[in-house]
């Protein structure tokens, strides 16, 4: 199973019909947990919960199928089908694995007893979608989230990682707005011959966090998605976020990130390094200002509520994300998961872990977004000073080791406490939580 729609089966609408012995125990994500209708095989009895009435697919309407189809047994699930058809009422089906592709199932194959045909049901459930009969369940048909990928120099990669995401993403369920921060080569076309995707050229250098914002301001669905641009998408992975985004608009939600390396243009896991299972956020640790560390303990769940974030596959929604105010005020690179994770906790929304998911992550010796320290450490004291009040934020800058970028980032700071100022007045106006309770909450 690649689709995770358990609980797009859940508010479903109408009735939810099982066929046979059915299981749900342990596959509730993909399946979800109502059964409205049970059809078993015994006489084709159709038990039905929500409506007193109850009909019987009668051994003389068999007769008439197999006689109009041509076809000696046809399965519980096709007669099924055909009756509600039949009847005028609109069929979404799901979990028919035969009908849209030669893959062989436990009805069809060597070794299988019964006279069931697959090649016969194949092309007639393929007659009934053409015709509009039946409509598969769960597909989408405007996009829902919009995959934010920001690139300076990556080569190929955004092709390889577009064709990543297109070959694991259910069709018509996403766009793309891709930023290009002003490469030397632009690919805009190539990226541009991929269907629902937009090229932004930033003309001057703006850095992988303004990008990102841009992205996320240009997006018009409900979620958004950030990525780097030399990633790869596993099955399911869209159907798993949308189920934990769904549950809360102030959720953001990431997943299992493997680092990946090429052998031979082949890429492959890299098993050297250290598996990772969500990280874990701290304000002062170990001497360390943001400590924030990757958790190596696999979880008991696969889903998990943590305090960092990372791994460059966050999603949210687009106005939350606007309430927070995205990432603006950080400079080219750095610190970015960081700002994202304090505000989302601090305006009361939730970072959420999926464990059972794996976006992969190209490992690269050298970063291809690079920033020097004056950079990296004015990032850190824009934080400190828009989130924190003056006497904790000079605690936490005293931690921070002394050196001549840090005196430059200092004093670049003070010199743009204008902007500050108003960032944290809007901040403060919006965040849920005083800063003790926020404290106490969370263990920082």
């Amino acid at each position: 199973m690649q689709r995770r729609i358990g609980h797009l089966i859940d508010r479903f609408d109408g009735d939810i019909a099982r066929f046979n012995e059915y299981q749900i125990t342990g596959y509730e994500q993909f399946v979800g947990t109502r059964t409205d209708v049970h059809i078993t095989h015994s006489k084709l009895k159709v038990e039905t919960v929500k409506k007193p009435e109850r009909f019987v697919i009668t051994a003389k309407y068999k007769r008439k199928v197999k006689k109009e189809l041509k076809m000696k047994d046809p399965t519980t699930g096709l007669l099924a089908v055909k009756c509600y058809v039949d009847k005028g009422y609109e069929v979404f089906i799901h979990g028919f694995d035969h009908y849209d592709s030669d893959i062989l199932t436990h009805y069809f194959g060597p070794g299988v007893s019964g006279t069931h045909n697959g090649v016969v049901e194949r092309a007639y459930f393929r007659k009934l979608f053409e015709s509009g009969k039946i409509k598969q369940f769960g597909t989408f048909s405007d996009p829902v989230i919009t995959v934010v990928m920001p690139f300076h120099n990556e080569g190929d990669e955004p092709q390889r990682t577009l064709h990543s995401l297109f070959e694991n993403t259910p069709e018509n369920s996403f766009n793309v707005i891709a930023i290009d921060d002003k490469s030397d080569r632009a690919r805009n076309g190539a990226l541009k011959s991929f269907p629902r995707v937009m090229v932004i050229r930033n003309l001057v250098r703006r850095g992988v966090d303004t990008s990102r914002t841009i992205g996320a301001y240009h997006a018009t669905t409900k979620y958004i998605i950030f990525i780097d641009a030399h990633m790869r998408f596993s099955p399911g992975w869209l159907d798993a976020y949308l189920r934990e985004l769904e549950k809360d608009d102030k959720n953001v939600v990431y997943c299992k990130s493997e680092n990946i390396r090429y052998d031979y243009d082949t890429p492959v896991v890299n098993t050297s390094t250290v598996q990772k299972h969500g990280c874990d956020f701290s304000l002062l640790k170990d001497g360390k200002v943001f400590w924030i560390k990757w958790i190596t303990d696999k979880p008991k769940q696969a889903v998990s509520e943590t305090r960092g974030l990372m791994g460059a596959n966050y999603a949210m929604t687009r106005d939350f994300f606007v309430t927070m105010r995205g990432l603006e005020g950080l400079r080219e690179y750095g610190m970015s998961e960081e700002f994202l994770a304090l505000k989302t906790l601090w305006f009361g929304g939730k970072i959420i872990y999926i464990d059972d998911v794996v976006i992969s992550h190209l490992y690269r010796n050298f970063p291809v977004y690079r920033t020097d320290k004056t950079n990296y450490y004015y990032n850190k004291l824009f934080i400190i000073r828009t989130l924190f009040t003056i006497k904790f934020g000079d605690m936490l800058i005293s931690h921070l080791e002394d050196s001549a970028q840090l005196g430059v980032a200092i004093g670049q700071i003070k010199s743009n406490r204008k902007v500050i100022a108003e960032m944290k007045t809007l901040f403060n106006k919006e965040k849920k939580y005083t800063f003790k309770r926020f404290v106490n909450k969370y263990e920082l």
